[in-house]
């Protein structure tokens, strides 16, 4: 039996799962009904695995706290979806993941979600920006942790305009974007 689902298709199951749990759950009713689509796509051709593996996502999508392996050969892209969920990077083990502007960007439009129009997602992006800061104390990356110690005591309340001022180059740049993201939404 060969696999329904290309390797294309499996990363924008993992993706895009992800994106919209963590950063933009405006957009869960049109990804479940493609992921819907995908789904009878595989129960028409009897493939087993990929339906129980959608079949696992669309219930993650509705039911984040049920995280069981799905058991298939999918479980590589199932784990890149925990690990996602856990620390807002994507990496399927064959990928590079993203890069640190694609971060500092997606942690931007979180944080723009969560002070602007999402505030019941503000425990999972606080808990992701702790990890993803954790993580970038262990590297030694001293100027992204300074500019998450700055993005997190934003959410935490301390007014924009006592925030930022030390960062240079890139984090300046996504800093200056972060306050113009936030002024354009309001």
């Amino acid at each position: 039996m060969s696999q329904a689902l290309s390797s294309e298709q499996v990363t924008q199951v993992v993706e895009n799962t992800v994106y919209v749990l963590l950063g933009r759950p405006d957009l869960l009713v049109e990804w479940h009904s493609s992921l819907v689509d995908l789904l009878k796509q595989t129960q028409s051709m009897g493939m087993e695995d990929e339906e129980l593996f959608l079949s696992a996502v669309l219930t993650l999508l509705h039911s984040p706290s049920d995280r069981l392996p799905t058991g298939t050969r999918y479980d590589r892209a199932w784990d890149a979806i925990m690990i996602g969920m856990q620390t807002g990077v994507v990496n399927q083990g064959n990928t590079e993941g993203i890069t640190l502007d694609q971060l500092m960007h997606s942690v931007v439009e979180a944080v723009t979600a969560i002070l602007t129009r999402a505030p019941d997602q503000r425990d999972d992006i606080e808990g992701e920006l702790a990890e993803i800061q954790a993580a970038a104390v262990e590297a030694g990356m001293t100027e992204l942790v300074s500019w998450l110690d700055d993005v997190r005591s934003l959410m935490g309340g301390v007014p924009i305009h006592e925030l930022g001022q030390q960062h240079e180059g890139d984090y300046a740049a996504f800093w200056q974007q972060l306050v113009q993201s936030l002024e354009n939404e309001h």
